[in-house]
């Protein structure tokens, strides 16, 4: 394995800048490398989708600038919960994609008069909403969560998009100032800083496990199975680094319980045009 979580920073023209993270590279001999990004969809790719797949498509552009003695790479969706598939890309191909989305990136510089429509789904993975008029007049908002739902269908979904949309931005700004505290508190030696209003400190919180194993010998498998639940975000992780059979993954699907006691909801939105 030559990397996991390779951060990408590839420039396909001159102020076109495309940015991502390739899960993993290995490295097959002198000259192959394959690029693999996992997925845990429940669907395989189809061949059309393999071999019109963007993303592989940049980070196989990517791979020839960060490994340029590799002259034969191969491009791996590794999906969990099935085989993998691969694909590899022409230079044609690869000139092709170079061009058509630096083509789309100055078309978008090129409209004059944007019309923007902010949505939570949508700006969140945006980098560039911070400089989104649009999005900033939609952060100005006042928030009023305790007034009475409006009798309006469509304000009650659209008040929703920005709440999320409002919520996200919140949790990344309270992110960054997390990490002012805790370089201020560090650069103390850890001790509390006095601010003309304030006293500042930080600390990590400890978030206590049991080993799994020693439960098992001190308890018994009986304890154990009642106590626990295996997550799905768990089960992936274990997946990627020990895949199933064909068999295995059949019995995991009938053996998934679904509380319904407290449901996670998740609201999906799409605006429809007008």
């Amino acid at each position: 394995i030559l990397a996991v979580e390779q951060k990408v920073d590839l420039e396909l023209s001159p102020g076109v800048i495309v940015r991502g993270s390739i899960d993993k590279v290995v490295k097959y001999d002198d000259s192959t490398i394959a690029i693999v990004d996992y997925k845990t969809s429940w669907r395989a790719a189809t061949r059309e989708e393999m071999d019109n797949n963007i993303q592989l498509g940049v980070y196989n552009l990517a791979a020839r600038e960060l490994y340029p003695w590799a002259t034969n790479i191969v491009m791996i969706l590794d999906f969990i919960r099935h085989t993998p598939q691969e694909v590899q890309y022409t230079e044609s191909e690869l000139s092709f994609l170079k061009a058509w989305l630096s083509d789309i990136h100055n078309t978008i510089l090129s409209i004059e008069d944007p019309i923007a429509s902010p949505s939570a789904d949508s700006c969140r993975w945006c980098g560039f909403h911070d400089d989104c008029p649009a999005y900033q007049t939609l952060m100005s908002e006042e928030v009023l969560p305790l007034a009475p739902l409006p009798n309006d269908a469509d304000a009650i979904v659209e008040e929703f998009d920005k709440l999320k949309i409002q919520k996200k931005a919140v949790e990344e700004r309270i992110d960054v100032l997390k990490e002012w505290f805790q370089e201020l508190v560090a650069s103390n030696d850890g001790q509390k800083i006095d601010t003309p209003g304030w006293y500042v400190g930080s600390y990590q919180r400890k978030m206590k496990t049991y080993n799994a194993v020693d439960v098992l010998e001190i308890l018994g498998p009986g304890v154990l199975a009642k106590i626990c639940d295996v997550s799905i975000t768990k089960l992936n992780e274990h997946l990627k680094t020990n895949p199933a059979s064909a068999e295995q993954m059949l019995q995991l699907s009938k053996a998934v319980h679904i509380d319904m006691a407290k449901p996670a909801v998740r609201v999906n939105l799409k605006k429809k045009k007008e």
